[in-house]
């Protein structure tokens, strides 16, 4: 029954093993939850088989403002691995390496994708890339280049 009428989830667990083994590390983890959602309340209730061991413990809400919604972050280069550099290229809108390589990846500046593909340059016309460079018909040599 929800007399307080109030709103959320209710999570229901059992748990087998040793409670007073376990309890500090529980509460600790429930502490560490409430610090990094203020904008959260809520209750933990360990009923035990034997009364003298019920436990209840409040978590309160530390704010009524809501954090803004996560933005979308674009890619760190160097967090970017030859799957998830397919990936991006399949899902780009960019018509240009130039142009790609600064707008779906963060910390590239104009100049420093220059730098870059300039670096890319080859003889070999099976991986040479420049700037105009399509992304999206880039072969495998050369986004394993990139």
């Amino acid at each position: 029954p929800n007399d307080k009428k109030w709103r959320g989830t209710e999570i229901s667990v059992l748990i087998e093993g040793n409670w007073a083994s376990y309890k500090a590390k529980l509460l600790r983890y429930l502490k560490l939850i409430a610090i990094i959602t203020p904008y959260a309340s809520f209750d933990f209730r360990y009923v035990a088989e034997d009364e003298r061991n019920y436990l209840h413990h409040h978590f309160s809400r530390r704010t009524d403002q809501m954090p803004p919604p996560p933005q979308v972050s674009k890619h760190h280069p160097s967090d970017v691995d030859l799957e998830l550099l397919k990936k991006i290229i399949l899902l780009t809108h960019q018509r240009k390496l130039h142009q790609f390589l600064c707008k779906e990846f963060s910390n590239i500046t104009p100049d420093y994708a220059e730098r870059i593909i300039k670096e890319l340059k080859s003889d070999a016309k099976d991986t040479s890339i420049d700037r105009n460079t399509a992304p999206k018909q880039m072969n495998e040599k050369q986004i394993l280049r990139l």
